[in-house]
């Protein structure tokens, strides 16, 4: 009559009309479990109805569906446990808190067509980070092939901070210029940004860190650099302003504005001339300075502005 779940249905008789009771040993090896499991204990509250335990003699998975005798109510399937609250808890007992540590595991087995049993996958809880605090993630873990027993490949965690962290597979696209154009993936960070640099043709349209807009320049899509220069005009009528790029034929275009006391506002031109030659002026450059003559009174001592598009 061993391995038929006797002890177990019979215990909750025992416990109705004992009460808390002890065994007198010496107790088998199979007996000393048996006590340990949870069907031998009256510690037991209200909450813990919907409790499961699987019987190690017959496998059979016993659900609690009352805790005061205590009752446990063997399941035909594991596909079918039936309580007003169900509830499946696995508890590790170690005590630690190193990342990924506490971890409690819900593993998934396979034959293969020739016998081979294989772990397919699990999905993890278990603590996020290394401090001593209660926090948790969720991951999904599968064999990518050729794994055995101990799969490796991890395509979705859930950590305590509400982020999801995805492996690089066909639901999520790294491709800097989404040329596959899928309705059924997301992309990462770094290909959005790529290609919002690009333009139709592939070629990056500006780079930030090393200061260039991609524009056509006769036709050819050119690099474009730009130069900015601020200060005041000396008391004088000329004035020049070193703009460091040595080729004048790299030049592609020269603004300024000045300021006047005319009208308290900065005049925007290239060049400029007035009937009043208190606010005249006149622009041009060369292959070293952006060059101000005719400077009027008015304009004499005030502030101005260059800007200076190039190329290399």
């Amino acid at each position: 009559m061993r391995r038929k779940g006797c002890l177990t249905r019979a215990w909750p008789i025992f416990a109705e009309r004992f009460g808390q009771f002890d065994c007198e040993p010496p107790l088998s090896d199979a007996m000393q479990t048996f006590l340990e499991k949870p069907a031998g204990s009256t510690d037991l509250e209200v909450e813990d109805n919907g409790r499961l335990w699987v019987d190690s003699d017959d496998n059979t998975i016993n659900i609690l569906t009352d805790f005061s005798v205590p009752t446990w109510t063997p399941q035909t399937a594991a596909s079918t446990i039936v309580t007003a609250d169900p509830t499946f808890t696995l508890q590790n007992t170690d005590e630690e808190d190193s990342d990924s540590g506490r971890q409690s595991r819900f593993i998934g087995k396979g034959e293969q067509s020739g016998g081979e049993l294989t772990t397919l996958g699990f999905t993890e809880f278990s603590h996020d980070g290394s401090s001593d605090d209660e926090k948790g993630k969720w991951r999904v873990v599968l064999n990518s092939g050729s794994e055995g027993n101990s799969p490796t490949n991890v395509p979705i965690e859930y950590t305590a901070d509400g982020k999801i962290k995805v492996s690089i597979s066909l639901s999520v696209l790294d491709e800097d210029d989404l040329a596959s154009n899928g309705d059924k993936v997301l992309v990462t960070q770094q290909s959005v940004k790529a290609y919002v640099d690009l333009d139709s043709t592939g070629s990056a349209m500006h780079d930030a860190e090393n200061g260039f807009n991609n524009v056509d320049v006769d036709g050819t899509k050119t690099k474009v650099y730009t130069k900015y220069f601020t200060g005041t005009f000396d008391a004088a009528s000329t004035k020049n302003v070193a703009h460091g790029i040595a080729d004048v034929d790299k030049i592609l275009h020269v603004s300024t504005a000045v300021f006047t006391t005319n009208t308290s506002n900065y005049i925007v031109h290239t060049t400029f001339s007035a009937a009043s030659s208190t606010i005249e002026i006149q622009v041009r450059f060369d292959g070293t300075n952006v060059i101000f003559t005719a400077i009027g009174s008015t304009i004499q001592s005030q502030k101005f502005r260059i800007k200076i598009d190039y190329i290399l």
